[in-house]
């Protein structure tokens, strides 16, 4: 019995320890806290419009924000637009330059092929009149022969003529002969194949061609 008392006297006694450790510890610990912070009405009102401040200031932050992006954005259209107009223009000036080009290269092909058509011409010309100088001086040349062809079918018909005799008194066929014959007084010149008929020989002049009888101003027989 008197065990049992004092254990029960030795463990309220390390209760009642205990409790006061507790207790202490509580109170030291309560004393290391701050003391809280008093805030006056002033203060408050201070804090509450700076808050506002702020908020007006990031409400103003944002709007500014929005203007920026709305300008960049206005920006950025402007210089798309006008780059799109320097590129058209751009290629504007490029069609138009190469219509330049063509139109003055076809010009130039054109006073090319001008200059070419004249001196071509200017040869061809100049080529006409040597063709027609050589001709003049042919036909001169002929005409010359002709006219001493003539002179000498004269001489020879006037001879003829005065000689007389028996071949004077008789007729020669055109149509027998095998030569171009021309008359001295009809300046009319048969050829082989043509109607015959019959002259005086001392009236009759010989040529070796018609050519010849047209130059020394004889024409051809009808028939």
């Amino acid at each position: 019995m008197r065990q049992s008392t004092k254990r029960r006297g030795g463990l309220l006694a390390i209760a009642v320890a205990a409790l006061m450790v507790t207790t202490g510890c509580a109170n030291n610990a309560e004393a290391q806290k701050p003391a809280p912070v008093r805030i006056t009405q002033a203060q408050r009102k201070a804090a509450d419009k700076t808050a506002k401040a702020k908020v007006t200031l990031a409400a103003a932050l944002d709007t500014k924000s929005a203007k920026l992006a709305k300008l960049s954005k206005e920006r950025d259209a402007l210089l798309a637009e006008q780059a799109k107009r320097e590129a058209e223009a751009a290629k504007a000036e490029s069609i138009r330059q190469a219509k330049a080009d063509a139109e003055a290269a076809k010009k130039a092909a054109a006073e090319a092929k001008a200059k070419a058509d004249a001196k071509a011409k200017a040869a061809a010309a100049a080529k006409a009149k040597a063709v027609a100088a050589s001709q003049a001086k042919a036909q001169a040349a002929a005409s010359s022969s002709r006219a001493a062809a003539a002179a000498a079918a004269s001489r020879k018909a006037a001879a003829a003529r005065s000689t007389g005799g028996a071949r004077a008194q008789g007729k020669l066929d055109t149509g027998a002969a095998k030569r171009i014959i021309g008359n001295v007084n009809s300046k009319i010149y048969h050829v082989p194949g043509q109607a015959g008929y019959h002259m005086n020989p001392a009236n009759a002049v010989y040529f070796a061609t018609e050519a010849e009888a047209q130059a020394a101003g004889y024409r051809k027989a009808k028939r």
